[in-house]
């Protein structure tokens, strides 16, 4: 979700992991997929209808390469940021890239965190960091958008996403990974 600080926990992380921004992969595979495409519409999930979506893993792959090149950092994890991330249309050919360029890597389950905090929180997050976008969302937007988000995404992945429910518990996961 939007807000909850993805960006800023990746930054804790770049110690002991490469930090793989999947929105930037998302939108560099749309770009080549459709140059002519507005920048707003490569963002957006609905841009991967069932034709794009045959093209993604190729894509993928050439944007994966264009960001982050052949070789990985020497360090023990790799940490993925983006909301999309949740999409397995999305991240199992991500995985199957990773498996080629980063065969060393390992999906301990326990490692496949989301965000989800509470919408007072995020809708606070939201009108600081003060996007032009972002300005107009009312705290019952993002209370909708993080229900949404939870209920569509989430919670139907094939993936077991384990659910963070406040900065605690994000602050545990970061001591736990760094000590491992």
């Amino acid at each position: 979700m939007r807000g909850t600080g993805k960006t800023t926990a990746s930054l804790r992380l770049q110690s002991i992991g490469e930090v793989i921004d999947g929105e930037l992969l998302q939108y560099t595979a749309a770009a080549a997929l459709e140059p002519a495409s507005a920048q707003k519409e490569r963002y957006a999930w609905e841009f991967w209808s069932e034709d794009r979506l045959k093209r993604l893993p190729t894509e993928l792959d050439n944007a994966f390469l264009a960001n982050y090149g052949p070789d990985g950092m020497e360090l023990p994890y790799v940490v993925f940021v983006a909301s999309v991330l949740v999409k397995d249309w999305f991240l199992c050919p991500l995985m199957e890239v990773l498996a080629r360029h980063r065969p060393g890597l390992r999906w301990p389950s326990e490692n496949f965190l989301v965000l989800d905090y509470p919408s007072a929180e995020i809708h606070h997050r939201i009108r600081h960091r003060d996007r032009e976008h972002e300005r107009s969302l009312t705290l019952q937007d993002v209370e909708t958008e993080s229900r949404g988000y939870r209920e569509s995404h989430v919670n139907r992945s094939i993936f077991d996403w384990r659910l963070l429910p406040d900065q605690a518990a994000l602050d545990a996961e970061i001591r736990r990974l760094k000590s491992s």
